[in-house]
């Protein structure tokens, strides 16, 4: 099978989770025998073989700035100081042709017609083009054994920015006509892929209830993962837990807390901040870049907490040596969530999570199973968890956390794939 996945960001402009997991499963997928062709966004149009068996398109797409550039602190188009991110403006104008750029149209349906896949996986679109929805569908119509299928990740059809953030739910940028008037043109767009896969029950429910979707196959399945101590049975191929490796005894007594993502308020680093620099015996790690990056540090530096040290974004080794060296991860968010890959990837590495009960998030953590859950917001929760830890009871819960991991490997999540997708 020839299986063309379409997501507007991968290496080496990947952000988040979405990008991880796509690489996972095209690992995956190549092991199994398939053949891969991506499409993503790039600052020009090249082709890259990275094997015999994937083959990458980027494509320069045509908008007043790239994608690429949507969180940029310089102003893409006036090359000044004032970013994108605030100017309303130009937003709205780049939003206007990224639902209906007819140019990365013509460009994908190019390509399409030239690897003629089996399969079109569509993953996130934004900055690509929404009219690449009825592209899929078109194929599949004239190619009546290639299905459309599409792997949601986000709120993003609903909510131009793909955030919503807990207690906005009802305010004016939310309840707007335009924003309804968006989602309503998005429903019509994306009409009803062959196959429409959820990593959350809740991300489903949500798009349901909309009434997204109506004659799709539906199916949850969660996101993936294969991360460091999990040991390779092949040297390409998927790999499984060992269930000893993230039981690592603390012999200093000092519980090690760790935060992975996006530095950014909506995520609920400030949040945290503020907790720790009330206490200040306790160690955490921040790893991650974001538009509010030097503020959180002008923060703890102004605090004078040097319990806390701050990495920008690491590559998957010296991540890996973060996770490996850390007893727990929090996940502070304030925003709706799917189905975070940092909760699974700390799972994986044997790290109870403790996190805002939000979203699809309740689906992963489990109180006193696989960590702790307090509400969005809530500072004096989440301190109140931090502070009652018995560092003696981590081990139980390090191993359940191992445990829940091996429910998502990648062989199982391929299994799964494979015959909601292939049949």
């Amino acid at each position: 099978m020839k299986i063309c996945i379409i997501n507007n960001l991968y290496k080496p402009y990947n952000k988040g989770g979405a990008e991880t997991v796509i690489e996972n499963i095209m690992s995956g997928l190549v092991f199994r025998g398939h053949e891969v062709v991506l499409i993503t966004l790039g600052r020009k149009d090249e082709v890259k073989i990275v094997n015999e068996n994937i083959k990458i398109y980027y494509i320069k797409v045509f908008n007043i700035f790239s994608f690429l550039d949507i969180d940029n602190p310089v102003n893409p188009v006036k090359n000044t100081g004032h970013g994108v991110s605030n100017n309303i403006l130009l937003k709205l104008i780049w939003w206007l042709i990224n639902i209906f750029n007819i140019y990365s149209y013509i460009k994908i349906k190019r390509i399409l017609e030239q690897e003629k896949p089996d399969i079109i996986n569509l993953h996130n679109l934004t900055g690509i083009g929404f009219l690449t929805f009825g592209l899929a569908r078109v194929v599949g119509a004239r190619r009546q054994a290639c299905k459309s299928i599409l792997t949601l990740h986000d709120i993003q059809l609903a909510y131009p920015s793909g955030k919503l953030i807990y207690g906005q739910e009802n305010n004016f940028i939310n309840k707007n006509i335009l924003r309804y008037f968006y989602e309503k043109l998005t429903k019509f767009l994306a009409g009803s892929p062959d196959v429409v896969i959820s990593p959350s029950k809740w991300l489903l429910d949500f798009y349901n209830n909309k009434k997204f979707f109506k004659n799709s196959e539906k199916y949850i399945l969660k996101n993936p993962v294969a991360f460091s101590i999990m040991s390779s049975r092949r040297k390409s191929g998927p790999r499984e837990i060992r269930l000893d490796s993230g039981l690592r005894r603390n012999d200093k007594k000092v519980i090690k807390f760790l935060y992975v993502g996006q530095v950014e308020e909506y995520k609920g680093i400030f949040l945290l901040l503020n907790i720790f620099s009330k206490l200040k015996n306790y160690k955490l790690n921040i790893v991650g870049s974001g538009k509010d990056l030097e503020k959180a540090k002008k923060f703890a530096n102004k605090n004078n907490l040097k319990n806390i040290i701050f990495y920008n974004k690491l590559n998957t080794e010296y991540l890996n040596k973060i996770y490996l060296n850390s007893d727990i991860l929090i996940f502070p968010s304030l925003t709706y969530e799917n189905c975070p890959t940092v909760i699974l990837e700390a799972f994986s590495f044997g790290l109870p999570v403790i996190a805002s009960r939000i979203g699809g998030v309740p689906e992963l953590v489990e109180n006193d199973k696989t960590g702790w859950l307090f509400e969005p917001g809530n500072m004096e929760g989440l301190e109140n968890i931090i502070k009652n830890i018995n560092i003696n009871n981590i081990n139980i819960i390090k191993y359940n956390c191992l445990k829940k991991a091996e429910e998502y490997n990648l062989e199982n999540y391929l299994d799964e794939y494979i015959k909601s997708c292939f049949n």
